[in-house]
């Protein structure tokens, strides 16, 4: 699965079509006005968005994307009842966040939300000529028409597009990162041949999806009841004073001189192949742990091989999603420290077990809303480097995603000292997708740390030992 940039794709030529939700304009009293407020995230996210806009600042594009494949043969009437269907589901993709000019219960945005049945869609051919005698990829063009139509500050905030071609039709959305996280957008493909077979009446309507205005204002409840002296606010404060008051940068300084840096660079591995990561799973539950801490040991291994560093500080995100609110789309993740030592002559298995007791916290301090940590300890918060780690077997058709071609892309990022690696357990092994600084010492250091941690991940598969480099 990867998740790169949209130049990287690998996209067919062919006929383009655009297919735009469409709604009556804000004024009009079908957006009723609704009381449930945004997520946590949602309020910093959008809030420092309108702020910046108001001050002549274009804020840079923060959407997810994802492509597909489905019939060759598309129709179009039951592709836009399937759309219909999907917006008419999820109320997230009805609701639109719009800036108040004093706080209302604690909140600087109001919410308006349209009834199902009132959405629509319209498509219209995209006319790719003046693109074409350009040389311009469809890949740039695919990008230019997200960032300026898919945005927080406006509705839809999503968009998709088809490109027909003779082997199948390759559909590509974008969702703005405030409706949507990385495990909702890979549903997207299943939930959509899902609704466009009920569309053509060749299967049962989908039951209705659970909402995410609801477990945000759930969620903006249980915030608001914290106080400084709760246990998770104690040890983000302890973590922080670890650090030196500041959340943990990447081991080694990859950052950019100018704060106005181009886009970032990013890219893609196979780190092990499914035979090699049952292996290596298997050796990391005989050692006392699992995948997850069996990783975060190879990484701290590998930055300790590279840094001499004798402990490993990241911050790692978590999927704060519910069950009860499983079928909803919404922005379910929170943000964790996590530290733990390393010695020069630890083994695997007591290395794994340093590994799983940094990541035992991790899920009680990520259901705080970072947000909310950084309003009761009093201080910004900016993670600029993060490990994620994703197991997306489970994920709702996922056993077709190589059948149906998927691949997840990203917006453009310009951020001078950001790194974030996305490692993902699929049907196939484990892979990392990664991104940082648009310089060459980022762009050495990154890809000597992967080949590191790749080496470490090999060598406990095959043998449960680390990897000794040769003097």
């Amino acid at each position: 699965m990867k998740f790169v940039d949209t130049a990287s794709l690998s996209l067919p030529s062919g006929v383009l079509t655009l297919w735009r939700p469409i709604a009556p304009p804000l004024s009009d009293e079908r957006w009723r006005k609704d009381t449930r407020r945004a997520s946590c995230l949602q309020e910093a996210s959008l809030s420092s968005t309108f702020e910046a806009l108001n001050s002549g600042v274009t804020p840079p594009p923060s959407w997810l994307g994802c492509t597909f494949e489905m019939a060759a043969d598309l129709d179009a009437d039951a592709f836009a009842a399937a759309l219909r269907l999907w917006i008419n589901r999820h109320d997230t993709l009805r609701s639109r966040l719009v800036p108040l000019d004093a706080p209302v219960a604690n909140s600087q945005l109001q919410r308006f939300t349209l009834d199902p049945g009132t959405a629509d869609i319209e498509h219209v051919t995209v006319d790719t000529a003046v693109s074409i005698a350009k040389n311009e990829p469809l890949s740039t063009v695919i990008e230019d028409l997200f960032d300026e139509q898919v945005g927080p500050c406006h509705w839809p905030g999503y968009l998709l597009l088809t490109i027909s071609h003779s082997r199948a039709t390759t559909v590509c959305l974008a969702v703005d990162h405030s409706l949507i996280d990385g495990y909702g957008l890979l549903k997207l493909p299943k939930e959509l041949h899902m609704l466009y077979a009920v569309a053509q009446g060749t299967q049962a309507p989908l039951p209705p999806a659970a909402s995410y205005p609801d477990f945000a204002e759930a969620e903006r409840r249980e915030a608001e009841a914290l106080t400084a002296s709760n246990e998770a606010i104690q040890r983000w404060r302890r973590c922080l004073e670890a650090f030196g008051g500041t959340l943990p940068p990447f081991p080694i300084d990859v950052r950019h001189p100018d704060a106005t840096a181009p886009a970032q660079r990013s890219g893609y591995l196979k780190l092990l192949d499914e035979a090699d990561t049952r292996a290596f799973t298997q050796q990391c539950r005989t050692a006392g742990g699992d995948l997850f801490s069996g990783l975060f040991a190879c990484l701290a291994k590998a930055a300790r091989e590279l840094t001499g560093n004798p402990a490993f500080h990241t911050m790692a995100p978590f999927q704060t999603q519910p069950s009860q609110w499983s079928s909803s789309l919404g922005w379910y993740v929170g943000m964790a420290p996590v530290t733990f030592p390393l010695g020069e002559e630890e083994t695997f298995e007591t290395a794994i077990g340093h590994a799983a007791q940094g990541l035992q916290a991790l899920k009680m301090l990520a259901l705080v809303p970072i947000t909310r940590v950084a309003e009761l300890l009093e201080q910004p918060l900016r993670d600029t480097f993060m490990v994620s780690f994703m197991d997306l077997r489970r994920v709702p058709g996922a056993r077709e995603w190589e059948t149906w071609r998927v691949a997840s892309f990203h917006s453009r990022s310009n951020d001078p000292d950001e790194v974030c690696l996305w490692f993902m357990r699929t049907h196939g092994g484990l892979i990392v997708d990664y991104r940082h600084p648009a310089t060459a010492a980022a762009d050495r250091v990154v890809a000597d740390y992967i080949a590191w941690a790749k080496r470490q991940l090999n060598a406990i598969a095959s043998t449960a030992t680390w990897h000794i480099p040769s003097s």
